[in-house]
């Protein structure tokens, strides 16, 4: 074979493989006819919800029209037996005309036949409805059921409990208030209305309301900073503690929460270093691709030549730049442009062009009441966006609030996972440096918006070196994070420990300092980002591409125990190297687009005829972009992927016929034919049409699924086995969707959707060459993408 003049010797080359779509094949639906075992009988639960029914009765009794819309909130909460969409009360519920407007995270005990499980997570159905459908719904519940067959009552036991929101828990008290002390506080509204039209009408009719109440209670409401998320109502509201928990009993009311503020530069962040300087490019220097990323900091000091050249500042903000802002933002861009800044070097290629905004210091709001600014900042943020269409965003700020377990929608991370959803935007967030907090209460938790379902949470690592398993920085905030990204966050990078690792960084004036923080971490996962999408081009450089590359191929801790510290690992500040594989080890992207309801089988790349008893490494990544629903916050994502891994083609179950539950036995069709013939003599049974899928996920329930990743946009897999265990692997990906708390059976866009997989055979050198010899469809990746060489270097 002669060499490729481009690529060098192809015999001594391991390019990553692209084009796994085309090892895709049908999937066959195994239906398993499990049915979900009643928490409890009818009788039982009438019991159990009577009270429930008789509180909600007298409290829907005494609501007053001020305190009300058209419609009426109430809230129900299911068992965890029944959590799955599949499971939608709807024979229940459109009997009396209830409809949902969102969903809450909540706890409850899960029993069944066979076991009890305490505080088991679930959620709580809002629902809305006439007077006269609420009153028939807590009729019902009033009302001995007569069957165990009663379709109503069959669903109505679905619930633990239901009643009117309680005012106590929509008020997120601060910690430390004093009496008559104003606060500004961020209220969210529920929408109520089944249609578009009663929608609008009826919010504005209520948000009257809503202002009327509050101004009663000697409050004010910030009107231009009303804003509509996904049908929620954000406004901010100014009252004391005592009439916020007043106000709190107005029905469509979700949340009273404190204002956070912005994130502040502590001014001892940085301190003079010693290094020597880089020098910067040579002259003419063009940036490795035309690529153009944004920043939201604090200003950059545009004398220095390694920046003016590749940044353009543009001021959001009328305020005049601070020195701690233009140091922050100074360092983050350098990050930005070339990553880890090695002193006394020449810098390299940057990567992309920088747009950076400075929004530091934030313009001072006419009502001095600093908390307006979080708002402004967000305002900005998508107005520049939409308006230029970036494709990759950092953020080393945002606001001073943490991912909570109640899961009440935030502003900040509903409108930036619209955005990524919409226009295929990357937002690479800094976690926060609030990792040293109290655990207890949930204060070392990632901050907003690094808990993005659709984007890059990054957290502070104490170390560069790849040849040391990554550690948090103490300083780091921790997981988990919201539905939707529960391993937040998502990533680390070194980001410094102060004083004996610090983070060293070109600050104003061209000189070193030495700093530490999630801010410095980001960049430098978003310069190995935008290096990864100039590489992979318009046509592969989607975000879900990239985010499933990050995950990929960062840097993992050994324990498991360890990814609320560190996510899926380290992330890399550079993708170079990995578009080579070790003889041993062949790594495979997919990509494909999955139309709602379909299941399709991805082959992996395992090849025929490698010893029985060699161990076979395999490792995937699937990542995708979701619309999300902020109204159901349980529910958050609206679409989901189910993963069903089958390591060998011809292992099946057996099962009963007649139960259609019970196993008799996992068999091999071709070996096992003895063993077959003489269950089907004795038994009423047939094999499965799926091959067996490993780790029992069809055993599992809803919650399990959930937990494993079934709705989660980036999750990831591993297992290992004897290569004698394996025959014909696959992964079998199906699509669900979802809204409002409901699977949706109509056709929507295909949902594009990458995985990555890499097999390793420890040993095996000639593992990467057999592959290619056997399955000559896969493509390398650098073909695909036309490769330049100089990018592998």
């Amino acid at each position: 074979m002669s060499p490729d003049p481009r690529n060098g010797d192809r015999e001594t080359r391991r390019p990553l493989l692209g084009a796994g779509e085309r090892l895709r094949g049908e999937a066959e639906r195994t239906r398993f006819g499990r049915k979900t075992e009643p928490a409890w009988t009818s009788a039982e639960m009438y019991e159990r919800l009577a009270p429930s029914a008789e509180r909600l009765k007298s409290e829907f009794a005494l609501l007053p029209e001020a305190l009300r819309a058209q419609h009426v909130v109430i809230e129900a909460t299911l068992w965890p037996n029944y959590l799955a969409s599949s499971h939608y009360p709807d024979v229940l519920l459109n009997r009396f005309g209830l409809y949902a407007v969102g969903t809450k995270q909540g706890k409850a005990d899960r029993r069944t036949t066979a076991r009890y499980q305490p505080e088991q997570s679930t959620k709580t159905l809002l629902l809305a409805g006439s007077d006269e459908g609420i009153r028939g719904f807590v009729d019902l519940a009033l009302t001995k059921p007569t069957s165990e067959e009663d379709p109503l009552w069959s669903q109505l036991r679905e619930f633990t409990t239901f009643g009117l929101p309680s005012p106590e828990a929509i008020v997120h008290t601060p910690a430390n208030f004093g009496d008559g002390e104003l606060f500004t506080w961020e209220a969210v509204l529920s929408p109520v209305g089944r249609t578009d039209v009663e929608r609008l009408a009826w919010g504005d009719i209520a948000f009257e309301k809503w202002v009327a109440l509050v101004r009663s209670l000697h409050g004010d409401v910030d009107l231009k900073y009303r804003r509509f998320v996904g049908g929620l109502t954000f406004v901010p509201v100014s009252m004391t503690v005592e009439s916020a928990k007043r106000a709190a009993s107005f029905n469509l009311l979700r949340v009273m929460r404190p204002m956070p503020r912005l994130r502040s530069i502590p001014t001892e962040l940085f301190k003079s270093s010693t290094q020597p300087p880089p020098s910067p490019p040579p002259l003419g220097t063009a940036p490795r691709s035309r690529l153009r990323i944004a920043t939201f900091d604090g200003g950059v000091d545009l004398s220095l030549p390694a920046l003016a050249p590749y940044v353009r500042q543009i001021d959001l903000t009328s305020e005049s730049a601070i020195v701690d802002g233009v140091n922050h933002g100074t360092v983050v861009s350098t990050a930005l442009l070339y990553g880890y800044v090695e002193s006394g070097r020449t810098l390299p290629r940057p990567t992309a062009f920088l747009d950076h905004y400075r929004v530091l210091p934030p313009p001072a709001p006419p009502s001095g009441d600093f908390e307006e600014t979080v708002n402004w900042l967000l305002d900005e943020i998508e107005r520049t966006v939409r308006t230029h269409r970036y494709s990759i965003v950092n953020l080393s700020l945002g606001p001073e609030c943490v991912v909570e377990d109640d899961g009440e929608p935030n502003r900040w991370t509903a409108t930036l996972d619209a955005l990524a959803a919409e226009l295929g935007v990357v937002f690479v967030c800094a976690a926060g440096n609030n990792g040293e907090e109290d655990a207890a209460s949930g204060r070392d938790r990632v901050q907003v918006p690094a808990d993005m379902a659709n984007g890059i949470g990054v957290g502070a690592c104490v170390s560069r070196s790849l040849t040391v398993a990554p550690k948090r920085a103490r300083y780091s905030a921790r997981g988990p994070g919201r539905p939707g990204q529960r391993v937040s966050p998502a990533g680390v990078q070194f980001g410094g420990v102060l004083p004996k690792t610090p983070f060293v960084g070109v600050a104003v004036g061209g000189t070193m300092v030495e700093t530490a923080g999630t801010s410095f971490a980001a960049p430098l996962v978003t310069h190995g980002v935008a290096g990864l999408a100039a590489t992979l081009g318009s046509a592969y450089g989607q975000a879900h591409i990239l985010r499933a590359f990050g995950a990929h191929f960062a840097d993992r801790h050994p324990s498991q125990q360890r990814r609320r510290d560190v996510g899926h690992g380290r992330f890399k500040e550079d993708y170079a190297p990995v578009w080579e594989c070790p003889a041993d080890t062949v790594t495979l992207l997919y990509h494909d687009r999955l139309q709602r309801g379909e299941q399709v089988a991805m082959y992996l790349p395992v090849p025929e005829g490698i010893p029985a008893d060699a161990l076979v490494q395999i490792e995937w990544t699937l990542c995708y972009t979701s619309a999300v629903d902020p109204t159901d916050t349980a529910d958050y994502t609206r679409s989901g992927i189910e993963v069903y891994f089958r390591p060998h083609y011809r292992r099946r179950s057996l099962f009963n016929t007649k139960t259609k539950k019970q196993i008799l036995e996992v068999v091999d069709f071709e070996h096992d034919e003895a063993k077959i013939v003489e269950i089907l003599r004795t038994q009423p049974a047939k094999w499965s049409d799926s091959p067996l899928a490993d780790q029992g996920w069809q055993k599992r329930d809803e919650g399990s699924l959930r937990n494993a990743g079934k709705w989660e946009t980036l999750s990831r897999g591993q297992r290992t086995f004897i290569a004698k265990d394996l025959f014909k692997p696959r992964i079998d990906l199906n699509h669900l969707a979802r809204a409002r708390g409901v699977l949706v059976n109509e056709r929507i866009e295909p949902l594009p959707v990458a995985l990555l997989v890499t097999v390793r055979v420890p040993g095996l050198n000639s593992l990467y060459d057999v592959v290619r010899q056997q399955i000559p469809v896969l493509v390398p990746l650098e073909q695909l993408v036309q490769l330049p060489v100089r990018l592998l270097a």
